[in-house]
């Protein structure tokens, strides 16, 4: 129930500020995943932007780790193969998503 505070009603009900923490694999808490292993996804091919990005974030040194910055690399190349494929199933190109798994 709302007690009242300078942010509104539904806000305060949807997660408090107290809440908010941090979890995953950049937290010292770890991860907050159940440990059982997903099914392989597909990842789009390491472009010449992501080598730049990877690059760059190897060598500015702002506290992550090279195992971070490749985890972070990783999920961000499989969550983009994700959304392609969406794009592709939304759009109707079913042969092309049977051609991209290959």
């Amino acid at each position: 129930m709302w007690t009242g505070s300078l942010r509104s009603a539904a806000m305060a009900e949807l997660a408090p500020a107290y809440y908010l923490v941090v979890t995953g694999p950049c937290s010292p808490r770890g991860s907050a995943g159940t440990g059982e292993k997903k099914t392989p996804v597909g990842r789009v091919p390491l472009s010449v932007a992501e080598l730049r990005k990877l690059l760059s974030k190897l060598m500015e040194k702002a506290g992550e780790t090279i195992e971070q910055v490749l985890h972070w690399s990783d999920w961000r190349r499989r969550h983009q193969y994700r959304a392609q494929q969406c794009h592709y199933r939304r759009r109707g190109n079913h042969r092309l998503t049977e051609q991209l798994r290959l």
